[in-house]
């Protein structure tokens, strides 16, 4: 849930462009994601809202939970793709890895859900 939470956090700053907080940024990710097209952005922010309802749903032990962390994985998999190469132009190969390393977290998230979904922890 603090991972989820972090995001959500995140992607607060990132629309509200807190000064502040976007000062630790690296300006080309800041461009990637003001400069980039308007559905990334969108789906950026399906899959953290998706992200943040799939673990407190895992808390109330929701069997939808699984839906929603599949959708989080997806979207996020699917924002990862289409930033692949300015990733890797700009925080060379540790980007990509970050990004896989982030994709594996989410994918963990969505089997476990859907492990405690089969032994019918989640109703």
């Amino acid at each position: 849930m603090l991972w989820h939470a972090w995001l959500l956090y995140d992607l607060i700053m990132l629309l509200a462009r807190n000064e502040e907080y976007l000062a630790t940024s690296p300006s080309e990710l800041l461009a990637l994601f003001y400069d980039g097209p308007r559905w990334l952005q969108v789906l950026w922010a399906v899959a953290v809202f998706n992200g943040v309802l799939g673990s407190a749903m895992l808390v109330m032990r929701k069997a939808n939970a699984v839906r929603n962390l599949v959708v989080f994985f997806g979207a996020s998999l699917a924002c990862s793709i289409y930033n692949f190469s300015a990733i890797l132009d700009f925080a060379g190969p540790v980007g990509p890895m970050l990004s896989a390393l982030e994709l594996l977290v989410a994918l963990g998230f969505v089997f476990y859900a859907s492990d405690l979904k089969e032994r019918g922890v989640l109703r």
